[in-house]
């Protein structure tokens, strides 16, 4: 007979927004429900993370998804809707469900992430105790300290589960997650008239309505599938760069987008949530650096890592709960455009490849306020990337590279809604770009830019944006 030994390879991760940073808010006791709703007060109850969610604010758990522990629901797994919260109760609705729910339900919300490569590290550090009196001259033994709290996985990333092609814009688990890099903002999607007053250009086009629309949003169009960023609303004309290939036609659907632009102080943190065979382990308080990633002809793979304050291990949780992931469509590197923009001019980089790194540095702050907590302190994002070496792209090393050019530079992945996603920002190549061989003999320049946040505008600086369609 074999020995005794715990299955790595079976089990459960995802995550679980928190409203403070280090209190988990994933394990809740309920206290009241229907066949659409599961209700819980925030109230403290022992065991459960209720009193946590006190200033939790509207649709702050939108996107994520309820597993029921007991009760008539038990084993069940529902997406959250809406999430509101009205003097002390905080109400998580779903669709329709075939019993309700009710009082003493246990229930978990969080979010799956299809993660690989998952590496942490839990434990309590040594410190070095000192003692007035000594028996040798010699250190005495150790004395557990602070909780170490870290770890790194890979993620696939998809599109958007759902085409924006109005107003409503709703969240998804990804959603949700991303927020670990900044705030997120959402662009309406629409259409162009069938009779617009002023013909459409590859920098313009006239929207049947603008609403939801923003200065800064990105917009894709029907038969172009190209992203623009907008950078003026004058009436219901939408200007746009980098220029699209040819104009947007009359009667053609505007897809709407959502991104990220970096926070640079009070991320979002959250409660890592890893069941391997039957150890329930939650890490709280974590913060992340981000990271993506692809060779042409790949599936894009994003690369988190994390510090947080705490954690705990549960054995007696429940040990058989498993999530389907939101959307098998992870965004394949197959299609899409690279895009560097200076003086107005737009110069299209052939891209075999590319390595973004957010470039988070996190820093443990102890003190007898916070004890312990994981803040993010500072921001150095990059972009590697490849590109063909052409007679028209030499510009992007004797000139823009060389006189220190500081670019508009546009990654897109993927050319169609619900399978795109892609970076902006500006950027500086800060190191000599070197040539090599990729391909059989065709020449290839490898580079890398760090993006440079505008310093002379506090309000608005540039920051590496992620959109995604």
């Amino acid at each position: 007979m074999g020995g005794n030994f715990k299955r790595s390879r079976i089990g459960y991760f995802g995550f679980s927004p928190e409203v403070t940073q280090g209190n988990r808010c994933f394990k809740f006791k309920a206290t009241g429900g229907s066949t659409t709703t599961v209700v819980c007060s925030d109230s403290a109850v022992a065991g459960y993370d209720n009193a946590n969610i006190a200033s939790a604010t509207g649709d702050f758990f939108k996107g994520l998804q309820i597993y029921f522990v007991t009760g008539n629901l038990a084993g069940t797994i529902v997406d959250v809707t809406v999430s509101a919260y009205a003097g002390s109760d905080h109400t998580w609705t779903f669709a329709t469900a075939a019993l309700a729910a009710a009082n003493t339900d246990e229930f978990y919300v969080m979010g799956r992430l299809p993660a690989s490569n998952l590496s942490f590290t839990v434990g309590t550090e040594n410190l070095t105790r000192e003692e007035f009196i000594r028996a040798t001259l010699d250190r005495p033994s150790s004395l557990k300290g602070l909780d170490v709290v870290n770890g790194s996985f890979d993620m696939e990333m998809p599109g958007r589960v759902d085409a924006v092609t109005s107003t409503t814009i709703d969240p998804d688990v990804y959603s949700q997650f991303m927020q670990v890099i900044g705030t997120r903002s959402t662009t309406a999607g629409g259409a162009t008239p069938l009779s617009p007053t002023v013909p459409n250009t590859t920098t313009t086009m006239e929207m049947a309505s603008v609403t939801g629309q923003a200065v800064g949003g990105y917009v894709m169009v029907d038969e172009i599938y190209e992203v623009a960023r907008i950078t003026d609303i004058t009436g219901s004309v939408l200007t746009f760069e980098p220029a699209m290939s040819s104009a947007p036609g009359n009667s053609k659907t505007v897809w709407g987008s959502e991104h990220w632009t970096p926070d640079d102080t009070g991320h979002q943190s959250v409660t890592f949530i890893n069941l391997a065979d039957d150890q329930l382990f939650t890490m709280n308080g974590c913060v992340c650096n981000f990271g993506m990633s692809a060779e042409f002809g790949a599936l894009v793979s994003a690369s988190i890592e994390f510090t947080g304050d705490t954690y705990t291990v549960d054995t007696s949780a429940v040990t058989s709960f498993a999530f389907d992931s939101i959307n098998s469509k992870t965004v394949p590197f197959i299609t899409g455009r690279a895009i560097g923009r200076y003086s107005s001019v737009d110069t299209e980089l052939y891209i075999g490849n590319f390595d973004f790194d957010m470039g988070n540095g996190v820093e443990l702050l102890r003190d007898t306020n916070e004890n312990q907590q994981a803040l993010i302190v500072t921001r150095e994002a990059q972009l590697s990337y490849s590109y063909r070496d052409r007679d028209g792209d030499k510009d992007q090393t004797t000139t823009a590279e060389a006189l220190g050019y500081v670019l508009d530079t546009y990654l897109q992945i993927g050319n169609r809604t619900q399978n795109c996603l892609g970076l902006y920002g500006k950027t500086q190549v800060q190191d000599p770009s070197t040539m090599a061989s990729r391909t059989g003999g065709v020449n290839y320049w490898d580079a890398t830019s760090w993006f440079v946040d505008d310093s002379t505008d506090a309000l608005n600086p540039a920051k590496p944006i992620l959109f995604r369609f």
